[in-house]
């Protein structure tokens, strides 16, 4: 790698790491939701931090093995993946670029985590919530009190 690149990631790591740091714990301490506790939205978040950590070394041991095209469909298989968990929370980009640091620096990491989790923001949050409620409309519902 570049040593630009290694002197960009010196200086965007830690940045990164206090940013994203920072908005776990927003989230996990401004949950609004009854049945959610700032314990159980901290253990989500480290679950998906340990998630993508695994994740992103897999991807860095994989391309070390002369194994990049494994390691590319891998990256394809995150799409499907990204349909039913939400990989574009803080927690997912920083285990990402925190596993894959080493290989790779941290420039590249973060750019590639950035693109996913947009991706990922899109299949999510809005694809399958728009299937979802599509599907809702499409298919019957039992009314109670309606003959039919």
């Amino acid at each position: 790698m570049p040593e630009i690149s290694n002197w960009w990631g010196g200086l965007l790591l830690p940045l990164l790491a206090g940013l994203l740091l920072f908005r776990i714990r927003k989230q996990a301490l401004s949950q609004t939701d009854s049945h959610s506790t700032p314990t159980q939205a901290l253990l989500r978040a480290l679950y998906g931090f340990v998630g993508a950590l695994l994740f992103g070394v897999l991807i860095a041991v994989l391309f070390t093995a002369g194994k990049s095209d494994m390691a590319g469909n891998l990256l394809l298989g995150l799409f499907a993946f990204a349909f039913f968990v939400p990989i574009y929370r803080p927690e997912c980009l920083l285990g990402f670029v925190l596993g894959m640091t080493y290989t790779f620096g941290a420039v590249l990491p973060m750019l590639i985590g950035t693109g996913l989790g947009l991706v990922g923001l899109v299949l999510h949050a809005y694809l399958r919530r728009g299937l979802l409620y599509a599907g809702a409309k499409v298919l019957p519902t039992n009314k109670p009190g309606v003959n039919g």
